[in-house]
């Protein structure tokens, strides 16, 4: 097919014409940049220009004054854009910046059109994007309130021997101890850690009181809990803490099924179980707010912290039970949206040796990237890494 096989009736908004000539204007959008005292600036690209096309066309015949105002009614008197058919490009998106009509005496019958055709880019249109790490922390907030609210409506010690509030305290300062011991996993900055410490100890010298007041007993534990993301180095350790956490030990059933050692195990239970769902609960937000250095961690992480619940959830009361099951949902599609991108882990065995530095430069042409190779592989002498070693090392997708 040649290329007059391939010239096509030129049109307006569906008005045809004739076309004579045709001038197209394109190019690139740029800023130049210059400063004094020097040789040089520079210029910044800012994308491709809209093009725009100079077209001569021009209408004929008996009926050229129908079609003359025709074409002049499609050029001026809808708003927006139109679809040209050029005789050349074929159909293009377009708006009118201007245009004349010139008729003589000498050319009877026809008009002659000069137009400006801009080509029109579709406008952007917002869109919306689901923020999945807030969607995780407002359903791990939903999922607390009803792990709270089943403590409230179990625990009591009011009207009760003595020895019933004994016991509970015990408990809950087992859980302030566990919560000290979280030393050797802290790396945030000072300030933070002596007030998680400060809160904790709080928490411990004001069981006596607490233990009379559920919800507000209730409020200090998830809050402690929940403090601990703040204060833990990594996203390993916060996991690990919180699988700690959530490992408890059934209270005994007691001896003497009196009202009142019911109610102690039942206060038992209560402290345990919301301990456990706080932890659990608490990992998954963590999994939304910590940052991840391969697709890897990602997975491993979501896949414990969505174990953490599934645990929880099957002695969850309903309300406690929907509320995991949701935020279990979110997590994974935090992680997902996010982790998507990270890089792999991957294995790399070396010919020669080497240092760290050149090794990385060859494998992401970065070499800042060495301290990670040295960090992943316990790398004693970064000058010389052995060639034939089997080494860990991150592939950027």
């Amino acid at each position: 097919m040649a290329w007059r096989d391939r010239l096509q009736q030129g049109s307006f908004r569906g008005v045809p014409f004739h076309t004579e000539s045709n001038t197209y204007t394109g190019g690139r959008r740029q800023v130049v940049h210059e400063f004094p005292g020097k040789e040089q600036g520079f210029i910044e690209d800012n994308g491709r220009r809209d093009g725009s096309h100079a077209m001569q066309l021009y209408v004929i015949g008996n009926d050229y004054d129908l079609a003359r105002d025709s074409l002049q009614q499609a050029l001026e008197s809808k708003v927006g854009a139109g679809t040209l058919i050029h005789p050349r490009k074929g159909s293009l998106l377009v708006v009118v910046s201007e245009f004349s009509i010139t008729e003589t005496t000498a050319e009877q019958g026809m008009a002659r059109f000069e137009v400006t055709f801009l080509e029109a880019q579709q406008q952007p249109q917002p869109t919306a994007n689901v923020d999945t790490q807030a969607s995780v922390a407002s359903a791990a907030d939903a999922a607390l309130e009803a792990s709270k609210a089943s403590f409230v409506a179990d625990f009591t010690v009011d009207g009760l021997p003595e020895f019933v509030a004994d016991s509970s305290k015990l408990s809950l300062g087992n859980l302030v101890s566990k919560l000290r011991n979280v030393n050797g996993r802290l790396s945030a900055a000072q300030q933070p850690i002596s007030e998680f410490f400060s809160d904790i100890d709080a928490l411990g010298d004001e069981l006596g009181a607490l233990i009379r007041q559920p919800a507000d007993l209730a409020n200090r534990i998830v809050g402690g809990i929940g403090a601990l993301s703040g204060v833990l180095n990594d996203v390993n350790a916060a996991i690990a803490v919180y699988e700690n956490l959530s490992k408890i030990i059934d209270p005994p059933s007691p001896a003497f099924n009196t009202p009142s050692r019911l109610q102690e195990q039942k206060n038992l239970q209560a402290i345990n179980k919301l301990q456990a769902q706080a932890a659990a609960v608490e990992s998954a937000r963590a999994t939304s707010v910590l940052s991840y250095d391969s697709y890897q961690q990602a997975t491993q992480v979501r896949n414990s912290a969505a174990a953490l619940l599934d645990t929880q959830m099957l002695s969850a009361d309903d309300e406690a039970y929907v509320a995991m099951r949701e935020l279990r949902s979110k997590a994974v599609k935090d992680i997902a949206s996010r982790g998507g991108d990270l890089a792999r882990i991957d294995k790399h065995t070396p010919i020669i040796t080497g240092p760290a530095l050149v090794l990385a430069y060859q494998l992401h042409g970065d070499y800042q990237r060495e301290d990670d190779i040295i960090a992943r592989n316990g790398i004693d002498h970064p000058g010389f890494i052995q060639g034939g070693q089997s080494l860990e090392v991150l592939i950027d997708v």
